[in-house]
């Protein structure tokens, strides 16, 4: 028996759920040397494991993304004010790298309840409209009372006109909030 390994012994039985573990870890890496390619060329107290041959090999490049992609952009942004109801929160107008258009409300909160609508208004500041066609259209309806929610935008829609975006109550017929818009730039 190579002398690194120690003399005979009787065998001696673990004592503590700790020597159980030394020694298992112990019998799986000498397990794993001999497997992996023989002990007889290791020097004493040494313990060398081969490198797998795919760990040796050169990292590939990462594919890079088409020409075409682009970051999302942000075209406009603005804070809800309250009108009917308590509203708050962040509202961001935004181009996605596809070309299309998202809303994005952050730390979004309103208390007010019933039918309620996202509306887009190419009215300034705090005025507003139903959602008739003419001034304001709807996106959809509200996802929620409170938390960031994300819209797309229905193709066809003037971004450029969108001047305020409004949470409408469609049931009582009033504006809950209010956030105009800033262009960003």
């Amino acid at each position: 028996m190579p002398r690194w390994f120690g003399r005979p012994s009787t065998p001696r039985h673990a004592s503590t759920p700790a020597d159980v573990r030394r020694q298992s870890a112990a019998a799986a890496c000498v397990l794993a040397v001999l497997v992996m390619g023989g002990c007889a060329a290791l020097p004493p107290g040494v313990v060398s494991l081969p490198t797998p041959t795919s760990a040796r090999q050169t990292p590939t490049q990462q594919p890079t993304a088409p020409s075409s992609s682009r970051a999302p952009i942000l075209l406009a942004y603005g804070r809800f004010a309250s009108q009917a109801e308590r509203t708050s929160g962040g509202v961001r107008l935004v181009l996605k790298s596809d070309g299309s258009h998202v809303l994005v409300l952050t730390g979004f909160s309103t208390g007010a309840t019933g039918d309620l609508l996202v509306v887009l208004s190419d009215l300034a500041g705090q005025e507003t409209s139903a959602p008739d066609g003419t001034h304001a259209v709807s996106i959809g309806q509200l996802k929620a009372v409170s938390g960031d929610q994300t819209y797309d935008l229905p193709s066809g829609i003037d971004v450029d006109a969108v001047k305020s975006v409004v949470i409408w109550n469609d049931t009582d017929g009033s504006a809950s909030g209010a956030a105009p818009l800033a262009a960003r730039g």
